[in-house]
């Protein structure tokens, strides 16, 4: 423990509820999150998880984790995978994705007149009311498409 730092070792020494550490890049966060496993894993424990924001970052960390034999013990991933990986185990599958083609033919249904149905400009314009929080009954954060109001809510 004589190579941590007080901060780093309040993390590795802190009890069994959630910890998260936030701190600068090169400061330790990965030596810290490492020798916290090793301890959790000598106290018994076996069921752990580190959850990152990038895929290097859990690729590095499962290296460190492997290098100090606690790697049998620890999931690890990015916030997606983990996130899939628990709706799999719960048996929903999020491997059927609808095809683009598929898409554009409900579009089409809706959009009586269209021959050509711009799934880009469509997608885009739902995807940015979802990433603003609104539905199609909000009112609209932005409108810029070339379809008409009603036909985007439709």
């Amino acid at each position: 423990m004589s190579r941590f730092n007080e901060q780093q070792k309040e993390a590795i020494l802190h009890g069994d509820t959630p910890l998260m550490v936030v701190s600068s890049a090169g400061s330790g966060k990965s030596t810290t999150l490492v020798g916290r496993a090793v301890k959790k894993v000598q106290e018994g424990k076996s069921n752990l998880c580190a959850i990152t924001f990038t895929r290097n970052t859990a690729d590095d960390l499962t290296k460190k984790f492997k290098m100090a034999k606690v790697s049998h013990c620890i999931d690890v991933g990015t916030f997606h995978s983990i996130c899939g990986s628990i709706i799999r185990k719960e048996g929903i599958n999020i491997s059927k994705r609808i095809k683009e083609y598929e898409i554009e033919n409900l579009f089409k249904k809706i959009i009586q007149n269209e021959k050509k149905i711009d799934m880009k400009d469509i997608m885009s314009f739902i995807s940015y009311q979802k990433n603003n929080m609104k539905s199609y009954n909000d009112m609209f954060v932005e409108k810029d498409s070339g379809y008409e109001e009603g036909q985007l809510r439709e």
